[in-house]
């Protein structure tokens, strides 16, 4: 199975400071939200798209 989320990177990884705040499960599920309309945007469009042809 692919994993939708990528782990979050450590605050040395990110080259923030290390107090900085880590993203939210909120952050990250609206994150996750918006590309799954995005790919559902891509899908209706590409199935309209063979409805047309037929």
């Amino acid at each position: 199975m692919i994993d939708l989320v990528e782990p979050a990177l450590t605050a040395s990884q990110a080259r923030l400071p290390a107090d900085f705040p880590a993203r939210t499960a909120e952050a990250v599920f609206e994150d996750v939200r918006t590309q799954v309309k995005r790919w559902q945007q891509g899908l209706n469009a590409h199935l309209n798209a063979v409805d047309a042809r037929h």
